[in-house]
């Protein structure tokens, strides 16, 4: 409860003892009356009626944004795993708030990242495994949110439980000691693996992704597919079919979750993108006015909020990220996930395809993932995973820049494609339709960019410069009549040294 609900409540009850020889047959209110008086929800619902009252629209959205925060949140961070994002829980006592609490922490740069993370809690066979990790971050001059999914099968070496999955982290660390050191613990892999200082999280059940939904009354999406699974599992350890055709479809909540859960016939990295959708599904339903008007509709959502999260942000700071999200606009928002799957080489996969699935013969049948071209997990295997983290987090509008073309003078077969999946893979784009041989071959690999089009601080040059120094060059006028893209990195025989 609110430390000023609590003044308050202390006042009353000081004031009825001194008159209380006054008042002749007025019963005491029970606990759960005076707890009911102070109530989020009664103050929330005086608040909106002044300000309906006073046709002050907005200090009604302003009310309302506590609640929306959270929805707002968790488009962010479901866009590739099945989890839920930040939420402006503690701002007037929604949630449950752990007992040590987090200040926001930022970069000298004023970013700022933190955890959410999903769990299947009650009537779960494993309510505490992390089946969702998603890393947010707010970058503060772009003001833009990148969010990064990491995989639940992920093999990582604790000091404190060894080898294990990501995702029982949390869990076993919290039945081995306490729950605090769970959450501290898995913030701190999480930071090792995106080398990012991650002090803040948010835990959410996932039967509040459902119960949300049906809440809004539902979500419209362009379902782009047919999703069909014989085998989703129910409450009661039997199976239901699932077939959700292609086209445009409204889903309640129990819809929504199998669409976005459901992984027998096709894998996890295609269910997270389901979930994509059904995420900025919720998103629009939850900024429309049809949401945001409706006393009854927030208070519905309260409801549903109220037992399902917990936090250690404070008071101060969830106002803070509040007033962050509710200014970052929807094309500002960009999902990335450390991804297994390559399905198309000449499409040259997807960014943050950095990581494999061995041979479960290794690890005792059981399946796992590691970073690429690592075989075992010592203790600093992330390199490649933090310079992707940094570009994407960096850069957020790099996606949407001129991919770079990719020209062999190596004299090395197959180069180019090599180099470019590279590229890909940690966030730099990269146009398919140039890659190429280059009959005159060079020792050096460098970069040559048309001067008429962008300059030497271009912001792709600046994201491949994190990693690589190859020099750049100003294209002389006969090169820029045969360059399609802006720049162009020409391989030279030194690019072994770069790419082995």
């Amino acid at each position: 409860m609110d430390n000023r609900f609590r003044r308050e409540e202390n006042i009353s009850r000081s004031s009825h003892q001194k008159t209380g020889k006054n008042k002749k047959h007025i019963p005491e209110k029970s606990p759960v009356e005076k707890k009911a008086d102070i109530s989020f929800v009664s103050h929330f619902m005086d608040a909106y009626k002044r300000a309906t009252k006073n046709h002050i629209l907005r200090d009604t959205i302003l009310l309302t944004v506590v609640l929306f925060c959270a929805l707002f949140s968790i488009s962010l961070a479901l866009p590739r795993v099945f989890s839920f994002h930040f939420d402006v829980n503690s701002i007037l006592g929604i949630f449950n708030q752990s007992s040590a609490t987090a200040s926001t922490t930022e970069d000298n740069t004023g970013d700022i990242d933190f955890l959410i993370l999903g769990r299947g809690w009650r009537g779960n066979s494993a309510p505490d495994l992390t089946d969702s990790i998603i890393l947010a971050h707010y970058n503060k001059d772009k003001n833009s949110f990148t969010t990064l999914s990491i995989p639940r099968d992920l093999l990582v070496q604790s000091d404190k439980l060894g080898r294990v999955k990501i995702n029982e982290v949390y869990s076993s660390t919290k039945k081995s000691l306490w729950e605090e050191a769970g959450m501290n613990h898995l913030m701190e892999m999480v930071s090792q693996i995106t080398g990012k200082d991650i002090r803040m999280y948010m835990l959410i059940d996932f039967a509040w992704f459902q119960k949300l939904i049906d809440a809004v009354g539902g979500v419209d999406i362009e379902v782009p597919e047919r999703l069909y699974d014989p085998e989703y599992p129910t409450a009661n350890w039997w199976y239901t079919v699932v077939n959700i055709p292609a086209g445009f479809q409204h889903f309640d909540g129990d819809k929504a979750l199998k669409y976005s859960r459901s992984r027998h016939t096709t894998s996890d990295f295609d269910r997270s993108r389901r979930q994509q959708l059904v995420i900025q599904a919720l998103r629009d339903k939850m900024t429309s006015l049809e949401i945001l008007s409706s006393p009854t509709k927030i208070q519905e959502i309260y409801g549903v909020l109220s037992d399902s999260v917990q936090t250690n942000v404070g008071l101060k700071d969830m106002y803070k990220l509040a007033k962050i999200a509710s200014k970052v606009e929807k094309q500002d928002i960009h999902s990335y996930a450390l991804d297994a799957s390559c399905f198309n080489a000449l499409k040259l996969c997807e960014p943050g395809w950095l990581i494999y699935g061995p041979n479960r013969e290794l690890f005792n049948g059981m399946s796992v993932l590691l970073p690429k071209k690592v075989s075992t997990i010592p203790a600093d295997t992330y390199e490649t995973i933090r310079l992707f983290v940094a570009i994407i987090t960096q850069y957020p509008t790099l996606q949407k820049e001129p991919g770079i073309a990719v020209v062999n003078a190596s004299g090395k077969t197959n180069l180019a494609l090599t180099v470019a999946l590279k590229l890909k893979s940690i966030g730099i784009p990269v146009d398919e339709t140039q890659i190429k041989n280059q009959s005159e071959k060079v020792e050096n690999t460098f970069i040559r960019y048309n001067s008429s089009i962008i300059q030497s601080d271009n912001t792709l040059l600046e994201a491949i410069g994190l990693t690589f120094s190859w020099e750049k060059r100003e294209a002389t006028d006969t090169e820029k009549t045969s360059m399609v893209v802006p720049y162009e990195l020409v391989l030279g025989r030194d690019a072994s040294l770069y790419f082995q």
